[in-house]
């Protein structure tokens, strides 16, 4: 079986989580979730992940601060960030981020992740 990419997903919500968890974990997609940002920040200190996509208001720490952390420990990785407020049909793409607005829609996701 080939290696199958690694995805990293932050939301201190649970149900967004297990939804992205349950969707990309049956479309071939290694996923690892937690809950707050500490976490991440540990979790991508012990290895690189291909994708992380993270909700961008955090209660302790916001999408931009856990951003340039994990791009400093992994700098190849395709960062996501769903913001709630964003108003946009698709993705937005601004210093190598791809911002979706939340919910995200299956299909643009797996399109984003497909191109990677």
């Amino acid at each position: 079986m080939p290696n199958r990419k690694t995805v990293l997903i932050v939301d201190n919500d649970k149900d967004v989580r297990g939804v992205l968890r349950e969707y990309l974990s049956v479309n071939g997609f290694a996923v690892e979730c937690c809950d707050s940002s500490d976490k991440a920040l540990e979790l991508s200190s012990e290895k690189c992940f291909d994708v992380i996509i993270t909700d961008c208001h955090m209660p302790t720490m916001q999408d931009a601060a856990i951003t340039k952390t994990i791009r400093d420990q992994c700098p190849h990785g395709l960062h996501i960030g769903m913001n709630a407020r964003l108003v946009s049909p698709g993705p937005v793409y601004a210093d190598g981020i791809v911002f979706l607005q939340k919910p995200i829609m299956p299909a643009t996701l797996m399109s984003i992740l497909k191109d990677r």
